[in-house]
């Protein structure tokens, strides 16, 4: 990724800007360009992670505030897959090292993340997905 060479208004406007309009659509294209972003970090090490960890402070506002916002609508399919999506983040930019400043415990940044979490695990499943395929094999 040519991220900031090529794309220095990537974090600090084109991200936020889709993650703040209205519809859908941009929502989404704001997640996976945070997405894209995030995974060119994904797998360094320590002091190469540092721009991760000021791409997480920056974002992590506006996530909470989306999904705030979507678990209202969790009957929705498109409010679910958006969900899941800001969930990849997390857990992308979170799996070697968590962040430090969600890492924190004075000023315990990671709870509303794990409430998220465990807000999502007790949602109940939507009848079409319950169901067994008729061919296993489709698994």
């Amino acid at each position: 990724m040519d991220y900031p060479e090529k794309w220095p208004t990537l974090l600090s406007h084109d991200i936020p800007t889709l993650l703040n309009m209205e519809g859908e659509k941009a929502v989404y294209t704001g997640l996976l360009a945070l997405l894209g972003l995030v995974q060119k970090y994904e797998f360094e090490l320590e002091e190469d992670r540092i721009p991760l960890f000021g791409i997480l402070n920056q974002s992590f506002d506006i996530l909470g505030k989306l999904i705030n916002q979507l678990m209202q609508h969790t009957n929705s399919e498109i409010a679910l897959k958006i969900l899941h999506l800001i969930c990849k983040v997390f857990y992308t930019s979170n799996q070697l090292v968590i962040a430090p400043f969600l890492a924190d415990v004075k000023t315990q940044a990671i709870a509303p993340w794990l409430g998220l979490f465990n807000q999502l695990l007790k949602l109940e499943v939507p009848q079409e997905l319950s169901s067994f395929t008729e061919n296993m094999e489709e698994i």
